[in-house]
C-alpha cells in the first residue's frame, strides 16, 4: 500500500482531533474475502486484525460507503469502487460519526488503493503475457507450452475457474483437447466434431463467444454428442456454471483450434475485457502451435535429407565395392522397411531377400506394363490375399533394363519413394556396368568364333577347342538369329542381351558358344547325337515363335547342318547364314533349317525382285479377263502340283476331263509353251513352285 495514503489519513485524523486507531482492509475484484493492508495508530490501540463483517450485496448509490457500528469491537467503514473493488476501514472507536464531507474525502483518499490494485492487476497481466512470450522462445515442448498459456489465462482472468485448449486434427477431422485447467483427465478423452458444442462452433466460424447465463451455455452445447458430454461432465461439476468465453486460435485466416474458459464459483462476472485478454493468449497459442509445426516440418526435412544422404552413401559404397546387385537390393530392403523384388529384365532374373516372395509377375507382364511408359506405377491385386505393388522402372535413355517392386501393406512414404528412385538409379548403373562387361565377353567370344571359321590349321582348331572345352566328338551346329534393325543402338543392344539370356535360360545347353554382334546373335551348339540335333532345332523353332508372341517383335533364325568335329563349324555357319538370308530377303519370320531348303537353295542368291519379275512374265498372260473366267492360273498350278495328272487335276477342279484339256491347250497358246517339251515343262514347274513358295510368303511378310 502507498505510504502516501497512510500519511494523508493520519493528517486527516489529527486535523479532526480524532485519536483513531485500527486497520485498513481491501477486497479485490472476483475475490470473496478481504485482505489486510495496513495498521492505523498505535499497535496496542489498534487491536486485533478482525476482517470486516459480511454486508449486503445490493447495489449502493451515493455515498459509495457505509458506516456500521460493531458492539465491543468498534466501527467499520466499507467503500465501494468500480469492478467490485472494496476498501474497509476498521476502527476501535465504536461511536464514529462522520460528516458528509469527511466520508467523501476518505472515499477519494482510498481511491488511490483502487488504482494501485488496478495497476497491479495490469502489471500481473503484462507479466503473464511476457512470461508466455518468453516461454514460446525458450521451449519446444508443445503440450507444456499450451498448458502454461492456459494456466496464465486462468490466472489473469480472475472470474475463470476452468479452461480447455483444443487443437484441430485433420487426420480425424476432430478437435482434440491438448491442455486443461481445473478438470480431470476425462476431459482429454473426448473429441469434438467441427460445429459441435461451443468449441466446435467457435472453430467452425472463427468468431469469439461469451455467455453470461447457464441457460445460454446449455443451449449452445445442445448438439454435443452424448459420449462427449459424458466425458465432459465426468471431468468437472458444471452444475453451477455462471459464464463462458470461447476464442478461436488461428494462424492468419486459418483456424487451428480454440480456447474456452468457464466461471463456476468465483465472484463477479466475465467481461468483454476478459474476451480481449483471452484473445491475447489465443494468439500466443497460435504462435506456439505454428512454431511447433514449422519445427516438426524442419526436423522432418532434416531427417529426410539425412536419410537421403545415408541412402545415397550406402548404395554408392556397395556399388563401388562391387558387392553386386543382390547386396544393393538387400540394403534397400532394410532402408525402406518393405519387401523388395529386383527384376533384371535383360537376364530374366529375380533378386530378393525373401525367396518366397518371388516371382510376382511374369517377364511378359512386366514387358507389357512398361511398353509405353517409364514412370513408376501402382499395381493392386485383389483376391484372397489382396496386395499392392509399387513398381519402379529402371530406364537408361529409352531402354528398359529392369524394375524394383515394393510389396506394400500401406502407402509408401516420400522417403521410401526417394530411396526407390536412388536405388533404381544405382541398380541401373550396375546393369549398364554388367552389360558392358558382357559386351567384352561377347567380343572375345566373337573373335574366337571367327578364328574357328577362318583358320584351316587343325592344330590351332584343336588348341582353341580345348581352351573353350570343345569336344571333337560332338556334333557342331550353328544357329544365327536376326532381330529387327533399330535406330536406337542402346535399345538394340538391350534386345540382343535379352535374347541371349533367354536362349541360355530356355535351351539349357551344357556346351555352347553364344555372342551378339549388331542385330544378330550367333549360337554354336555342341551336341552329343543326331537325336539331340533334332531336339535342339525344335526348341529353337519353339523359342523363336514364343519370342514373337510375347514381345511382338519379329525374330528370324537360320540353322546350319550339324557335323562332327571342329571343322564342321565353318560349313554350318555358312549354311545358317544362307538359311537366315532366305527368310529375311523374303520378309518372313520364323526358323529355317538349311537342309530343309531343298531346291530353294538354287535361288538363295537370287534377289526377290528378279524372281517376282520372272513370275510376272509367266503368269500375266493367264490373268486377263477371259483367262480369269476360265480359271487358267489355278488350273496350271493344280496340274503341276498333281505331277501333270489330268485325272486328279480334273477331280480337284471339279471339271470334266475334256474341259481340262481345252484349258491346257489355251494355256499353251497364251504362254507359247508346250507340255510336250521337257524344257518348257521345267520352266512352268519352276514358275509354279516359286509362285507357291515365294509369292505367298512375301505377301504374308508384307
Amino acid at each position: 500500500m502507498s505510504t502516501g495514503v497512510i500519511k494523508q489519513l493520519q493528517s486527516f485524523l489529527l486535523e479532526k482531533g480524532l485519536a483513531w486507531s485500527g486497520h485498513i482492509w481491501q477486497c479485490k475484484p472476483h475475490h470473496q474475502e478481504f485482505e489486510h493492508v495496513a495498521r492505523i495508530g498505535l499497535a496496542g490501540a489498534a487491536g486485533e486484525k478482525q476482517p470486516p463483517l459480511a454486508r449486503s450485496r445490493r447495489a449502493r448509490k451515493k455515498p459509495y460507503y457505509e458506516v456500521v457500528s460493531i458492539p465491543n469491537q468498534g466501527s467499520q467503514m466499507i467503500f465501494d469502487y468500480p469492478q467490485g473493488y472494496k476498501v474497509a476501514l476498521m476502527l476501535k472507536n465504536p461511536d464514529l460519526v462522520l460528516e458528509r464531507g469527511d466520508g467523501n474525502y476518505l472515499y477519494q483518499l482510498f481511491y488511490q488503493l483502487y488504482w494501485e490494485g488496478v495497476v497491479q492487476e495490469r502489471e500481473n497481466e503484462l507479466a503473464k503475457m511476457v512470461g508466455g512470450i518468453r516461454a514460446i522462445t525458450s521451449s519446444l515442448d508443445l503440450d507444456s507450452l499450451l498448458q502454461e498459456i492456459l494456466d496464465n489465462a486462468i490466472e489473469v482472468i480472475p472470474a475463470a475457474d476452468t479452461g480447455i485448449l483444443a487443437m484441430y486434427d485433420p487426420a480425424t477431422d476432430r478437435l482434440i483437447n491438448r491442455a486443461a485447467v481445473g478438470l480431470n483427465d476425462n476431459v482429454l478423452r473426448y473429441r469434438l466434431k467441427v460445429g459441435e458444442a461451443i468449441v466446435g462452433k467457435t472453430f467452425a466460424d472463427g468468431q469469439p463467444r461469451i455467455y453470461f447465463t447457464r441457460e445460454e451455455i446449455t443451449e449452445a452445447m445442445s448438439n454435443m454428442e452424448r459420449e462427449n458430454l459424458q466425458y465432459l461432465l465426468a471431468s468437472y461439476d458444471f452444475s453451477h456454471v455462471k459464464g463462458t468465453i470461447s476464442i478461436p486460435i488461428s494462424v492468419g485466416d486459418k483456424p487451428i483450434g480454440a480456447m474456452i474458459i468457464h466461471q463456476n464459483h468465483t465472484e463477479g462476472t466475465l467481461s468483454e475485457r476478459d474476451v480481449h485478454l483471452l484473445k491475447g493468449f489465443a494468439g500466443q497459442a497460435a504462435v506456439v502451435i505454428e512454431n511447433a509445426r514449422l519445427f516438426a516440418e524442419l526436423k522432418g526435412q532434416n531427417q529426410y535429407l539425412s536419410k537421403r544422404n545415408e541412402v545415397h552413401e550406402t548404395l554408392t559404397r556397395l556399388s563401388l565395392e562391387n558387392k553386386g546387385m543382390e547386396a544393393i537390393v538387400a540394403a534397400l530392403d532394410q532402408i525402406i522397411g518393405v519387401p523388395l523384388l529386383f527384376v533384371d529384365f535383360l537376364e530374366g532374373n529375380w533378386y530378393s531377400r525373401m525367396q518366397t516372395a518371388m516371382p510376382v509377375f511374369t517377364m511378359d507382364e512386366i514387358s507389357r506394363l512398361f511398353a509405353r511408359k517409364q514412370a513408376p506405377v501402382i499395381v493392386r491385386m485383389s483376391g484372397e490375399e489382396s496386395c499392392e505393388y509399387h513398381v519402379t522402372p529402371l530406364v537408361v535413355g529409352h531402354v528398359f533394363l529392369g524394375c524394383l517392386i515394393a510389396i506394400l501393406d500401406k502407402p509408401l512414404d516420400e522417403l521410401g519413394r526417394i530411396a526407390l528412385e536412388q536405388g533404381g538409379a544405382v541398380l541401373a548403373l550396375e546393369l549398364v556396368k554388367k552389360q558392358s562387361l558382357t559386351d567384352v565377353y561377347y567380343k572375345k567370344t566373337h573373335e574366337f568364333f571367327r578364328e574357328l571359321v577362318e583358320t584351316s590349321d587343325p592344330e590351332l582348331l584343336r588348341m582353341g577347342g580345348e581352351e573353350w572345352e570343345m569336344r571333337l566328338t560332338d556334333y557342331m551346329t550353328v544357329c544365327v538369329f536376326s532381330l529387327r534393325h533399330s535406330h536406337d543402338l542402346r535399345h538394340l543392344e538391350a534386345e540382343v542381351h535379352r535374347l541371349i539370356a533367354r536362349i541360355k535360360r530356355k535351351l539349357g545347353l551344357r556346351r555352347h558358344l553364344i555372342f551378339g554382334y549388331h542385330n544378330k546373335v550367333t549360337l554354336l551348339a555342341m551336341l552329343s547325337s543326331k537325336a539331340d540335333v533334332d531336339a535342339f532345332c525344335q526348341r529353337i523353332t519353339d523359342e523363336v515363335k514364343e519370342w514373337g508372341d510375347s514381345e511382338g517383335l519379329p525374330l528370324c533364325a537360320g540353322i546350319g547342318t550339324a557335323g562332327l568335329g571342329v571343322g564342321a563349324i565353318k560349313k554350318s555357319h555358312e549354311e545358317a547364314q544362307k538359311a537366315l538370308r532366305y527368310i529375311t530377303e523374303r520378309q518372313q519370320s520364323g526358323t529355317q533349317r538349311y537342309e530343309e531348303l531343298g531346291i530353294n537353295r538354287l535361288f538363295l542368291n537370287q534377289p526377290a525382285e528378279e524372281l517376282m519379275v520372272f513370275l510376272e512374265e509367266m503368269f500375266t498372260p493367264l490373268r486377263t479377263e477371259k483367262a480369269r473366267q476360265n480359271d487358267l492360273e489355278r488350273t496350271l498350278l493344280t496340274f503341276m502340283a498333281t505331277n501333270s495328272s489330268a485325272i486328279r487335276t480334273a477331280e480337284q477342279l471339279h471339271i470334266h476331263i475334256n474341259t481340262l484339256y481345252k484349258r491346257l491347250k489355251k494355256i499353251e497358246q497364251l504362254l507359247q509353251l508346250s507340255f510336250e517339251m521337257p524344257e518348257d515343262v521345267l520352266k512352268m514347274q519352276l514358275a509354279c513352285h516359286l509362285r507357291e513358295t515365294f509369292v505367298n510368303k512375301i505377301k504374308e511378310g508384307l
